[in-house]
Order: structure tokens, then sequence, then C-alpha cells
């Protein structure tokens, strides 16, 4: 036995005394009689989970069932009608379950030392992680195949192309019919067709679209040499040829020009177009008379020209 034994002493009281500030530890929440009274709760103060509590007193809820716990962050105590905190044994800690009717406290259960009561021990800190375990056997590899993946979204054509059996290297491919599905070997191949850059042996003749017409327009004649190489021209005013739109070093070609049927007009040249000896040409004056004006293009801003006149 710990506590000490009372025995006959001049003053007793005094080891009861001692004998009961060992145990006071034990008192803190508990009821306190003198403070108690109806529906008021009184309890001890002291020490709990390194909170100093003062004593106090609670308002009890009459012809109920009143929980009172102690919420763990803060040591403050309290009561209430319904049991959510009661049922909240991480954040709280329970004390009494009281019952109470006509104004007074008819029943009392003390849980202080109960499970998830006031003196039942707090839960301490987490201890340090322990260091760690050897490393596990590889595992076997598994033979069971994983699961087929899904099956990809559907393309966006409308069916296959279907080719000849065998066909010549180098043939082109052409479509045969109008479904878009089937291919036909071409007569020719890719090295039997004109290319750009391959000197190459024509076997039959190369003709180019038919002349465009220049026309004069108060006075000038426009041409654009992507329109063509050769063109053609009836005189209808006097006129100068302009400098040409899109001229590319290379190029060459002729304009047939026809004089007026009934006056005889003149053509002027813009400087552009540069002539032997730097003589600009004047058109045959008969009218209906034709003459034939050459060109090559030497850069951007001058072609080598000549006048071929009165061709009959």
């Amino acid at each position: 036995m710990n506590l000490q034994t009372i025995n006959a002493s001049a003053s007793p009281e005094v080891q009861i005394n001692e004998n009961f500030e060992v145990l006071d530890w034990a008192t803190v929440y508990a009821k306190d009689p003198v403070t108690t009274n109806a529906l008021t709760w009184g309890y001890f103060g002291g020490r709990w989970g390194g909170f100093e509590i003062a004593a106090g007193t609670l308002t009890l809820t009459d012809a109920a069932t009143n929980y009172v716990v102690i919420e763990v962050a803060t040591g403050i105590l309290s009561a209430s009608a319904a049991a959510t905190n009661w049922d909240d044994t991480v954040n709280y800690r329970r004390v009494y379950k009281l019952t109470t009717a006509g104004g007074v406290v008819t029943a009392i259960e003390d849980h202080r030392n109960g499970p998830g009561g006031a003196l039942s021990g707090l839960k301490g800190d987490t201890g340090d992680t322990g260091p760690q375990g050897p490393t596990g056997a590889t595992g076997a590899d598994s033979t069971v195949p994983g699961p087929t993946g899904p099956a990809g979204a559907d393309g966006t054509g409308t069916g296959d192309v279907v080719g000849p059996a065998s066909s010549a290297d180098g043939r082109l491919a052409l479509f045969d019919g109008v479904t878009g599905k089937l291919l036909k070997e071409a007569a020719v191949s890719l090295a039997a067709l004109a290319q750009l850059d391959l000197v190459q042996v024509w076997t039959k003749a190369q003709r180019g679209a038919a002349p465009a017409g220049l026309t004069s327009t108060t006075g000038a004649t426009a041409i654009d040499l992507d329109t063509g190489n050769n063109f053609t021209m009836t005189m209808t005013e006097n006129s100068t040829l302009s400098a040409p739109s899109n001229p590319v070093q290379g190029q060459s070609g002729c304009i047939v020009i026809t004089q007026h049927a009934s006056a005889a007009k003149t053509l002027a040249y813009n400087a552009f177009w540069k002539f032997p000896g730097g003589t600009v040409p004047a058109l045959t004056t008969a009218v209906g008379a034709v003459d034939v004006f050459t060109y090559y293009v030497e850069s951007a801003t001058r072609a080598t020209c000549a006048l071929l006149k009165d061709i009959k």
C-alpha cells in the first residue's frame, strides 16, 4: 500500500491530508459538491494535458442526457444534449454523462477513467520513423499477358484502294474508273515526262497557247509577260508600249503588229525596250501593214528588241 496508514497520533489529520494530496490529480474535472446545485454542475480545477484548469460550473439542459466532455486542444470543459463530441474520441475526452429531469440531476455516470475518458491517458507524440527494412526479393516474372488495349478510332477514309497485281518499275499510277478505289498502271513512266530541271530531247512539236491580244488605252499599251510569250496588236491610236509586268530573265517572244486600216498610227516604246544602236524604229505607215516586234528579256529592267518591218 502506497498511502500512509492512519495511526493513533496527536494529529491524524496531517496523515489524512497528505494522502489526499497524493490523490489530488484525480480530482480535476470531478464534481464539486459545494458549487453543484440543481442544473448547475460544479467541477474542480487542476492540471490536465499540459493545461492549468480553473474550477468552474456548467449549466445543464433539463429533461435530457447531458454529455460532458473536454476538448483535447484546449482543455475546456463543456456540456451538450447532443452526443456528437462525446462520440468524437479523437478531439474530445469523456467526463460525465448526466441525466436531468424536473430541474435536477437524476443520474450520474462517471466516465473519466473509462474508454475515451479524461483520465485514461492522452495520445502521445508520434515517435521517430524507424530504419528502413531490407529490400524484398524480386518477384517472379508474370506469364500472364496484360489486357488488350481498346480499339483505335475508325479512319476517315471510305475504303481500301486496290491496284494491279504487278507493274513495271517507274510507271505512274492512275485511277481506274470514278470510285477512287481502283488504280491501274499508266502507259508512261516518270522519266518519259517533261521535267524542268533536265536536258531533254523533244520528239514532238511544243506549242504555246494562242497569242494574247494587246489593246491601247488612252495612248498606252500594257503587256503582262505572265500571260504568254507571243502577242498580237492592231493599232487603233497613237500609243506607247509600256514596261511589261512580270518580266523574267530568259523569256523571249514577239508581238505581231497590224497597222490601222485607214490611217497610220505611231508606236513609241518605254525605256525598258532596247534597240540596236539605241535607234527606236518606226512602224510601217502603209495601212494594214504587218510588222513583227521581237524581244529577249535580259533582266527585270531591260529587254533586247528588234522590229521586222512590212512582213508580206
